[in-house]
């Protein structure tokens, strides 16, 4: 597992800092914590009076913020914000809570760092399940939420069996068995023994009165992958609560396919769509 994730991570390394001959943004590091690091990306015209916390893919246990560095470069660009990509830890030398922690502590540090911004929280994939266990995580604590958070093919529901028992899965050699055999696999690396139905690791089951503090929520998954019924449900669970929500399915896509922008023209528009999003859900600056 380690020499897998180096050899993965290392390209991301290699060719993260080179996007900026493609996109101009700059990129700096970032230290949170003691342990706990990330990278700021800021596009030309990014307002630095809206910041996005932005918490990568991989599983909960793969990828890193270099990984990304080209999506995040498109993300500032569309978004006029500063994205700050976050090294939160991974399992299984790190399972759950650690990356959950990282996640509480790096929308603490963006409080205290970007005073008066109005900050978002975003992810795709398992990050998109970091983004909104941390929802869940600060509705649990009473505390003031992000002014928004926008999810690409977020992983809701990490759970075996409610997975099984609602997408109706057969261990076959097609995308479902697959699907449900890494789900599993990599939920119970994450997990380690703590119950997968917990909604900080299911965000999907987490409690009505929890979902309604939480902020404006954007989804956007392609509508025959995996993911897609847990995120269409937590859509509707958060518009029965009362929260904005905007769904949008596509089709004829792949998963976070917003990473493969000369694969998939579909992803100029979603990133385009998630800025006017935060746009109109910015919280006013503070005085």
């Amino acid at each position: 597992m380690k020499l897998f994730r180096s050899v993965f991570n290392s390209t991301g390394r290699v060719f993260g800092p080179a996007a900026k001959l493609k996109d101009w943004a700059s990129c700096s590091r970032v230290q949170i914590s003691s342990h706990l690091r990330g990278i700021e990306v800021s596009a030309p015209g990014a307002d630095p009076s809206q910041v996005v916390l932005y918490f990568h893919g991989g599983g909960h246990a793969f990828c890193s913020v270099w990984t990304h560095r080209e999506l995040l470069g498109r993300l500032s660009a569309a978004t006029k914000a500063v994205v700050v990509g976050i090294s939160y830890r991974l399992a299984p030398e790190n399972p759950f809570p650690a990356g959950l922690e990282d996640a509480l502590s790096a929308w603490h540090w963006a409080q205290d760092r970007y005073a008066g911004a109005s900050i978002a929280v975003a992810g795709d994939s398992a990050g998109g399940n970091l983004a909104f266990a941390l929802l869940v995580r600060l509705a649990q604590l009473r505390l003031p939420q992000p002014a928004a958070c926008a999810t690409l093919s977020p992983w809701l529901l990490l759970d075996t069996e409610e997975v099984r028992s609602r997408l109706q899965l057969k261990l076959d050699d097609g995308l479902p068995g697959r699907f449900e055999r890494a789900s599993d696999f990599l939920s119970a690396m994450y997990a380690q023994g703590h119950s997968r139905k917990d909604p900080l690791i299911s965000p999907v089951l987490a409690s009505a009165d929890l979902i309604r503090q939480f902020p404006p929520v954007l989804i956007h998954v392609d509508k025959d992958e995996p993911v897609c019924p847990p995120a269409v449900e937590m859509a509707e669970r958060c518009r029965c609560a009362g929260v904005p929500v905007e769904l949008k399915l596509y089709s004829d896509t792949m998963h976070v396919f917003q990473a493969f922008p000369f694969r998939f023209p579909e992803a100029h528009d979603s990133l385009q769509l998630i800025g006017e999003f935060l746009r109109t859900h910015r919280q006013p600056r503070s005085p």
